[in-house]
């Protein structure tokens, strides 16, 4: 009888302790843990943002150089100028970063009479770019510089020569979205070259762009 009694008495002492502990800390319980294999999982894209994707450059060009317009004679009735479109692929390195390539087409007239017969050819140029970015949720500004070939068809046959410049724009959109862009060329020409060569030519950019990846 007296065991019982001691056993009771025990069992009520002890009841509030525990009872105050759950109460304390009623998640301090043991963890589950759970196994999952790699081969298991899902792959997903990595995630690349608007800033870091392939972009499809199309756009239209307005060339009007500066020194060949200035001081025309009295006699020289049409200004020199160019006017055309190009195609870039833009690759980024990091997102303020990015290369690209790019192909043009470009229709210069040129000469004094309009009535003449031989006043304008047809130019194509190709090169690469290189911009550095500075980004603000959706709007991109950048400077750059680009350099390439050009292709010139002159009366006198095929003629080529080189060029290179800065550029500078902005860029605001997301999956799709615009560019503005100024800029100059420095072209290295031969002497027979009807066209502009040799000074800085500066133009002006209007177009569209597309990511050719998503962004996550």
């Amino acid at each position: 009888m007296q065991a019982r009694a001691l056993l009771f008495l025990l069992g009520v002492s002890l009841a509030p302790t525990t009872t105050h502990a759950q109460l304390a800390d009623p998640w301090n319980v043991a963890p589950l843990v759970y196994r999952v294999e790699p081969e298991a999982l899902t792959p997903r894209r990595d995630e690349r943002g608007f800033h870091r994707a392939l972009r499809l450059h199309v756009a239209a060009d307005f060339h009007l150089p500066v020194v060949a317009n200035v001081g025309r004679d009295e006699n020289d009735d049409q200004w020199d100028l160019a006017a055309g479109g190009h195609l870039a692929l833009e690759i980024p390195i990091l997102a303020v970063l990015s290369v690209g390539v790019s192909g043009g087409y470009l229709w210069w007239r040129f000469g004094e009479d309009f009535l003449d017969d031989h006043d304008s050819l047809h130019a194509f140029e190709g090169g690469i770019f290189a911009r550095a970015f500075a980004i603000s949720g959706s709007f991109r500004a950048f400077l750059g510089a680009h350099a390439g070939l050009v292709h010139l068809a002159t009366e006198g046959g095929p003629t080529w020569g080189t060029y290179v410049g800065p550029q500078a724009g902005i860029q605001f959109g997301s999956t799709f979205g615009m560019e503005i862009a100024v800029g100059a060329s420095y072209r290295r020409l031969p002497d027979r070259a009807p066209t502009p060569h040799g000074t800085l030519d500066p133009y002006f950019t209007y177009g569209f762009y597309f990511l050719l990846e998503r962004p996550r």
